[in-house]
């Protein structure tokens, strides 16, 4: 269970702090399934996984449970408390559910670490650029554009807005869409009457 579940609480506070919104909902749940299909699936308040990331201190620095972990809970904020319709919009909850597992691990696994991640989205995410180009918000942009494309995109937002502007778009856009589906035009409204910025 503590090998598992390690960083749970330093995943919510982090999430807390780095959104400016309180986890939204009264509990979370997870459950371990046998013979899951996939990695893992959120749904509002619960996250079901797959039982193979189940693991001891000896198995941890092979295969642990935090990225997926930080991914499904970044989820309860962005894909749940916010949710998407279109499929255009798929990037809003993909997209910020990788990067806030991305700046959380690197928090607890470092700089080099952090960067190595960046690389292999960049690697990705040049990939599928080589197929076709389809943009981060395009209905058939698919996984390379809706998850390490869209984080790498975060990224740059942060950096050119800096972290003051950045958190307070995000803390805005959470604000004034709760329980609600959003669009990428609402994400960039909000970065605009939040910041000023175009």
């Amino acid at each position: 269970f503590e090998t598992t579940y390690a960083y749970m609480d330093d995943m919510i506070a982090f999430y807390e702090q780095e959104t400016g919104l309180p986890y939204p909902w009264e509990l979370y749940r997870q459950a371990p399934v046998v013979d899951y299909l996939y990695g893992a699936m959120e749904t509002t308040t619960s996250t079901i996984f797959g039982d193979y990331m189940v693991v001891d201190d000896r198995a941890f620095t092979m295969r642990n449970y935090i990225n997926v972990n930080a991914h499904e809970l970044a989820h309860q904020w962005f894909g749940n408390y916010i949710s998407h319709l279109a499929p255009k919009d798929v990037w809003l909850t993909e997209s910020f559910a990788t990067y806030y597992a991305k700046i959380f691990e690197r928090s607890v696994f470092g700089e080099e670490y952090y960067q190595n991640i960046r690389n292999d989205e960049w690697k990705e995410t040049m990939e599928a650029e080589a197929k076709d180009h389809f943009g981060t918000g395009h209905s058939q942009g698919g996984r390379a554009r809706w998850y390490p494309k869209g984080s790498l995109s975060l990224d740059m937002l942060r950096d050119v807005m800096g972290e003051d502007n950045f958190r307070t778009a995000i803390r805005y856009y959470l604000e004034h869409y709760p329980y609600q589906d959003a669009e990428t035009s609402d994400f960039l409204r909000a970065i605009h009457y939040s910041t000023g910025l175009s």
